[in-house]
């Protein structure tokens, strides 16, 4: 019996063993006291800052917390814990750590200082290694000793350096301490390649000195190396997506009349194009009807300009270039799945104007309530659906449109052709039945 009680109680603790390595165990309790278990512990809190809507959230906890050699490395050298962030301390938590893309993964230690965050979805194997980077990291200075440090240290460019790589990898912004380090250079060094580099690796701000060398440097093509100017360019747009978003959220138009100053000095030639985008996503957020159908008419337009012969022309061109970067690159043109791309590369920009007006058209009538527009509206699908013939969506929004102008035979006739095309999609499936009960 004594063998017997020793053997059961081996199996129970194999069985206990097991559930543990099964995955990431996450403490309970409150931030206050996960703080305390790792300041005692003397190890970093690994937390999922997650939303209830986010797929690659429900990715993760599904496919990668589970892992049994996640769960070991993670148990062995973490606090675990797991808050939404639009929920109760998670609302805070997600302020105080400048959480804006979910999922986000940050490791703090006891103090409550981030040393490493890692963003969106990763396998398992991807997670481990940043688990890795992050125990690493522990010995580094947190941000804290950097603000403290900096009126003493100011003039030490390897001290400003590495407070640069602090701030950016904690998603702060490193605008005022990039532009005291590049005001304490003498004029000429700070149009020397290396620093106008780091004026657009850093670039956050559309004022002050590293905007300004960052926009020089784009007009003196030839002073530096090609690399050099593709690197600012790319930074230029990187910033003009950034200040945009915050521009249509606010509703600043002084930001907006900024950005479109900076897209007409980066991208001359393409500027106008991209300049009519943005205005339009600005009129649609402030629900400005005049500017809507101003800047919706406007590409519209210019679209509707462009022949199917002039986009078949296009496509090829397109087509070939793309084909000699895909043989240069070196990639494997015999699969299936490279020949499935190819056939959508051969009408890549006809396709591109197609769901640009068909865009336009459904956006436009939803925006406007008379017929008058909803007729240049239906224009502007029949040219989509001119274009790409066989696109269920594009048949979805003619259909609409006509159902819209009292058509109603022929909007159930283009319906009918759209649920025919695509008959996995509901939404066209309930859009049919609502034409026939003349309920849309």
């Amino acid at each position: 019996m004594k063998t017997a009680k020793y053997s059961l109680m081996a199996l129970l603790l194999c069985c206990v063993n097991v559930l543990l390595a099964q995955g990431i165990n996450f403490a309970d309790g409150d931030w206050k006291s996960v703080l305390a278990k790792a300041k005692n512990s003397n190890k970093l809190i690994f937390v999922d800052v997650y939303t209830t809507w986010c797929g690659p959230c429900k990715m993760m906890a599904r496919d990668v917390f589970p892992n049994e050699k996640v769960g070991s490395k993670f148990n062995a050298s973490f606090v675990n814990y797991k808050i939404d962030a639009e929920k109760g301390e998670g609302i805070d938590l997600a302020r105080k750590y400048n959480v804006r893309a979910y999922p986000n993964f940050l490791f703090i230690n006891g103090d409550g200082e981030l040393v490493h965050r890692v963003i969106g979805y990763h396998a398992a194997d991807e997670f481990l290694e940043q688990a890795e980077v992050a125990v690493k990291k522990v010995g580094d200075k947190p941000l804290s000793w950097f603000e403290s440090n900096y009126p003493a240290r100011r003039k030490d460019p390897q001290f400003m350096l590495a407070y640069l790589d602090k701030l950016e990898s904690d998603e702060k912004d490193p605008s005022k301490v990039l532009n005291d380090y590049l005001s304490d250079l003498k004029p000429e060094q700070q149009t020397e390649e290396a620093n106008v580099l780091l004026a657009a690796k850093y670039l956050h701000s559309m004022e002050g000195l590293p905007f300004n060398l960052v926009m020089n440097g784009l007009k003196s093509a030839d002073k530096y190396q090609a690399s050099t100017r593709e690197a600012l360019e790319m930074s230029a747009l990187k910033l003009i997506d950034e200040k945009f978003s915050t521009a249509v959220q606010e509703n600043d138009r002084m930001l907006m009349d900024k950005i479109i100053g900076t897209v007409r000095a980066v991208r001359p030639i393409t500027a106008e194009s991209m300049v009519n985008g943005m205005e339009l996503e600005f009129a649609k957020a402030g629900n400005d009807q005049a500017s809507i159908a101003k800047y919706s008419e406007r590409m519209a337009n210019d679209l509707m300009k462009k022949t199917p012969a002039e986009l078949k022309k296009q496509d090829a061109e397109t087509f070939k270039s793309i084909m000699s970067s895909f043989r240069q690159s070196g990639q494997d043109t015999t699969s299936e799945m490279f020949k499935a791309r190819v056939n959508m590369l051969k009408s890549a920009s006809t396709n591109a104007v197609a769901g640009q007006l068909n865009s336009l058209a459904w956006g436009y009538a939803q925006s406007m309530s008379d017929k008058a527009s909803w007729k240049k509206a239906l224009a502007w699908s029949a040219r989509s659906l001119e274009l790409m013939p066989t696109e269920a969506a594009l048949m979805d929004t003619y259909a609409n449109l006509l159902y819209k102008l009292g058509k109603k035979k022929k909007a159930l006739q283009y319906q009918e052709m759209a649920v025919k095309t695509a008959p996995d999609d509901e939404s066209l499936k309930e859009t049919l039945e609502k034409i026939k009960k003349n309920t849309l």
